[in-house]
């Protein structure tokens, strides 16, 4: 894979502001952020010195993909594809379901969305939208650790705010269970804050009812206070 110091060939300029309205800038700063899916390498039968990879690209506000076909070897994109030229052409089979998806995750991530704007396009696009909640805890010699405790569904209606999320019922229980079961086992002292997590996305706070539990801030206030006296 290739993403420093790419041209763009003037036909492919040509192609991206005939067919997607957008200007070189668009594209030259998402290759350089990583925001794409890498489509395998093809050599070309007639130059084996010449071979051709693709960039993937999911454009939100037209909820469309977008192919660069590179030259790998001269560094060079020679021209732009929609999703349907390059599913009828030689680019089809690498065009994936997985790939597809990991593109629109890309584009979502880079495009900045407030939480709740993420998970509202995940649901628009039909994107998984099976979540982490982790627990940020201290061990018994009062160092960090963080602790999976549950793989949840977030749906619109836990939203609190634009970043915070409460959990259901069914999922509180779920995790009361778990951070029981560790605390028991001495894994992890008796307080949590909690923080959900798609993918590798920016977190979202979770507010919980664990009354029984302190937060990490104020567990190591009062250890810490308890130790001047």
């Amino acid at each position: 894979m290739i993403t420093r110091s790419i041209a763009l060939h003037p036909h492919a300029e040509q192609r991206l502001a005939e067919r997607f309205g957008l200007p070189v800038e668009w594209l030259l700063e998402r290759i350089e952020a990583k925001q794409f899916a890498w489509l395998d390498v093809i050599s070309e039968i007639s130059d084996t010195s010449s071979a051709r990879g693709a960039f993937l690209f999911f454009v939100p506000e037209q909820n469309t993909f977008c192919v660069a076909i590179v030259d790998v070897t001269a560094k060079l994109i020679i021209t732009i594809l929609n999703e349907d030229m390059a599913s009828r052409s030689t680019w089809a089979a690498s065009l994936t379901k997985d790939r597809k998806k990991h593109a629109m995750l890309l584009a979502l991530r880079h495009e900045g969305y407030s939480g709740v704007d993420y998970y509202r396009k995940l649901k628009e696009l039909d994107l998984s939208r099976s979540t982490r909640v982790v627990a940020q805890s201290l061990t018994c010699d009062l160092k960090p650790r963080n602790i999976t405790v549950a793989k949840i569904q977030v749906t619109m209606d836990q939203f609190l705010t634009s970043e915070q999320i409460e959990l259901t019922d069914d999922q509180q229980r779920q995790v009361r269970m778990v951070l029981a079961d560790a605390i028991e086992q001495n894994q992890i002292m008796p307080c949590v804050d909690l923080y959900a997590q798609h993918k590798d996305y920016r977190r979202l706070s979770v507010q919980h009812e664990f009354c029984s539990l302190k937060s990490c801030q104020d567990f190591l206030m009062q250890h810490r206070w308890a130790d001047t006296y």
